[in-house]
């Protein structure tokens, strides 16, 4: 099935525009990238990635080996793809692939308002040196680390703040996280909330769970209501 790729005009606005290779780059990988389970190199992969290796793109796309490993870097930091080096090969996947598929047409943009939050939060997780580094300054264990990373993004969702790079993620959580009260916090996330909304039997969930939905449906005509709390 061949994959139909259509690009706002305000593409113009993206961050990598004016950079042609890491364009071309990141295009070609929207293009390649598997629409649901696929077979290749004797391995299955999911929606949104693809198995590839810099000397194949390389050759697809007319640059050095040199180019495509700096336009995948730059991708990488800014939160864009994540990247697995196997062996014979690379798994990269598109972080933010669903947000440039049309739903209702199944044809891909690209959006220059990218909310790339998640992908630097997956790439955060993953860097061992930086985590390691942050508990020891903070006097946390890497599962305190974690935890408090989760709540960090869910603040920004909350507030509908997108960070522009990655650096800019790390930074703006390890400043955050100076005031938070991380055992405060877990005990908290013990805590049970009850609440619903018009329509639906009550529920119960974490602070998160509530938030999530409260976030959802608390708007005019849903009758949100926080029932209680139960502390643990």
């Amino acid at each position: 099935m061949k994959n139909i790729i259509q690009i706002h005009s305000k593409i113009t606005s993206w961050r990598w525009y004016k950079e042609s290779n890491v364009k071309s780059v990141f295009f070609h990988l929207i293009i390649t990238a598997c629409q649901s389970r696929c077979l290749q190199y004797d391995i299955f992969i999911t929606r949104g990635q693809v198995v590839t290796s810099y000397r194949k793109l390389s050759k697809d796309l007319g640059l050095t080996v040199s180019q495509v490993r700096t336009s995948i870097k730059k991708l990488h930091n800014t939160g864009e793809v994540d990247i697995k080096n196997m062996k014979k090969f690379t798994i990269i996947t598109l972080l933010n692939y669903e947000s440039y598929q049309s739903k209702a047409t199944n044809i891909s943009s690209v959006s220059t308002k990218e909310n790339n939050n998640q992908g630097f939060l997956s790439v955060a997780k993953k860097d061992d040196v930086w985590l390691e580094q942050l508990c020891m300054h903070n006097k946390l264990s890497k599962g305190q680390a974690l935890f408090m990373l989760d709540k960090f993004y869910g603040h920004l969702e909350s507030k509908d703040e997108k960070k522009g790079t990655l650096r800019d993620f790390k930074s703006h959580y390890y400043n955050w996280l100076k005031y938070q009260n991380v055992k405060k916090t877990e005990d908290k996330e013990k805590d049970i909330y009850y609440f619903s909304w018009s329509g639906q039997a009550q529920r119960k969930g974490t602070k998160d769970e509530y938030e999530r939905a409260k976030k959802t449906y608390d708007h005019e005509g849903f009758d949100f209501v926080l029932h209680k709390i139960k502390r643990q």
